[in-house]
């Protein structure tokens, strides 16, 4: 795994396709490779252990759904240098231990691959979770899309938690493709008489995340109801919707919680998944202190 690169967990399903897509769009608009990876234990074929010779034969088995990848990720944009391997062993380790040296991890959403189940349920999710990178969950693209490039970047937040990797995510995402951002918090219905007051709350928290990113053309708003009815409402199929994840303690599992699990069956747009610490701290920039001359533009949710 080069340093940098967009690591792609591809299983040979039509999600998958699109999640080669997506990456390569990601990475024209980063300037930077590509690394398809198809992970493969010896229990999916009812072996539990592998020699040398079984793990050489398991990859010549899967080749061809990597080089299918390739091909495709070729044919969208001859510009964009890709790779591609086969690894024997437990898909979620895998993935999550190449993430480490990866700049973005992307994994088709509900994905049932021609060989096997790798990308389903369980193993995306603790991808999800538990990646070093920022990680993508994408599904199938609408019938008529023409490109994987987002028309807008969907933040949502809770204030009362820390967000600031969520917020560098969102506004490097809009800033990147030159779209707008939307920033947008759930409001319970029993607080639905505080939308102003959160409205003016979180406008003042993005204050200096628009210092930071002046191009960015930002909107706030707040949205009564849970937060996968607040996103299936508001999200497109052309959106990237950004979320944070809080990681747990160390003794704990690395689990996604009920927020962007709800989320990621509401919406059909790519959803983007940032890591925050689990001692989170001010969501601000750290060379931007707040400053109050500025002020994003709220717009009634």
């Amino acid at each position: 795994m080069e340093l940098g690169e967009i690591l792609v967990g591809v299983d040979g399903s039509a999600e998958s396709d699109a999640a080669v897509a997506w990456a390569v769009t990601e990475a024209r608009a980063r300037s930077c490779g590509l690394h398809v990876v198809h992970c493969c234990e010896s229990r999916y074929y009812g072996l539990w252990t592998a020699t040398k010779t079984l793990r050489e034969g398991l990859r010549a088995l899967a080749r061809p759904l990597v080089d299918d990848a390739i091909e495709l990720a070729r044919r969208l944009d001859p510009q964009v240098s890709v790779r591609g391997g086969v690894i024997v062993a437990a898909p979620a380790r895998a993935l999550v231990r190449l993430s480490s040296r990866a700049s973005l991890v992307v994994v088709g959403r509900s994905g049932r691959g021609a060989i096997s189940h790798l990308l389903l349920g369980s193993v995306a999710r603790h991808v999800l979770a538990n990646a070093d990178c920022p990680a993508v969950s994408v599904g199938c693209r609408p019938e008529k899309a023409t490109s994987s490039a987002p028309t807008r970047v969907v933040a949502a937040v809770v204030r009362s938690e820390s967000y600031e990797r969520t917020l560098h995510l969102a506004f490097g995402e809009a800033e990147l493709h030159r779209v707008p951002l939307r920033v947008v918090t759930a409001l319970p219905r029993r607080a639905s008489g505080a939308g102003s007051m959160e409205l003016r709350s979180l406008a003042t928290a993005l204050i200096p995340w628009q210092l930071q990113y002046p191009t960015v053309r930002v909107t706030t708003s707040t949205m009564v109801g849970s937060l996968a009815e607040t996103l299936a409402a508001l999200c497109t199929q052309q959106d990237l919707l950004v979320l944070g994840h809080h990681r747990h303690g160390p003794l704990a599992p690395d689990l996604l919680g009920p927020r962007i699990s709800s989320a990621m069956h509401a919406v059909r747009c790519p959803i983007a998944v940032a890591h925050e610490p689990a001692a989170a701290t001010a969501s601000v920039p750290a060379e931007h202190p707040v400053a109050s001359a500025a002020t994003a533009a709220p717009e009634a949710g």
